[in-house]
Order: structure tokens, then C-alpha cells, then sequence
């Protein structure tokens, strides 16, 4: 499934995703300094992945990060500059459970 959203409606995506994705655990919350990385992690955990990211650091679950990729984070993350989550490209990751629906917390999200 792809979902794309327009620069100009990201909260669109919020009302999308809670009607089409049932949450993996309705308690994932992260209150870190970063909580997009620490939403990221715990989500990739959830689907049955294992990563060593540091969730306080805003860039370390990017895996491209501005136009450059770097060589940690989470697969088929990709962030501006500092860190904010804005495309997820999760397709062909052998993922088991669903997406969380707090994913609706990455308000900058433009493409799932």
C-alpha cells in the first residue's frame, strides 16, 4: 500500500491511516527528545525487527538523511536535515503486524 499526501495537507494523512491501519500497540508513545525516531524504533520493533538506534538522537533512525544517505538508521526512513520523519518506504521489509496508528504523530509525513 502507498499513501501520498500533498506538502500542503500532512494532517490528512492522520485521518487516513487511523481508518485504514488497525494499531500493532495502542500504547506507543514516545516522549523522548526525539519522539519521531523513538516513534520509528518502536513501531520497526513492533513489526519484528531489531535495530541498535539510539531513539534520542533526532538523526540516527533516518536512513536518508537530506539528500545523502547514511550509512545507519532504519531502513527506508527518510528525513529532512534534522531529523524529521518524512517519507516511510517500508514496502518489501517482511514486516509482521500492522503499522501503529500513531503514525499519525509524524505530522510531516508527505508519502507511506
Amino acid at each position: 500500500m502507498s499513501v501520498s499526501i500533498s506538502k500542503n495537507a500532512p494532517s490528512v494523512i492522520a485521518m487516513t491511516l487511523a481508518i485504514l491501519i488497525s494499531p500493532a500497540d495502542a500504547q506507543t508513545t514516545c516522549t523522548s527528545t526525539s519522539p519521531q525516531c523513538c516513534w520509528v524504533k518502536r513501531s520497526w520493533e513492533l513489526m519484528g525487527k531489531t535495530t541498535l538506534v539510539d531513539p534520542t538522537n533526532p538523526t540516527a533512525c533516518c536512513y536518508y538523511l537530506g539528500s545523502t544517505t547514511q550509512t545507519s538508521g532504519i531502513p527506508g526512513i527518510y528525513c529532512t536535515s534534522d531529523g524529521i520523519v518524512t517519507e516511510i518506504e517500508w514496502y518489501g521489509q517482511s514486516l509482521r503486524n500492522s503499522i501503529p496508528s500513531s503514525i499519525g504523530k509524524l505530522v510531516n509525513l508527505q508519502s507511506l
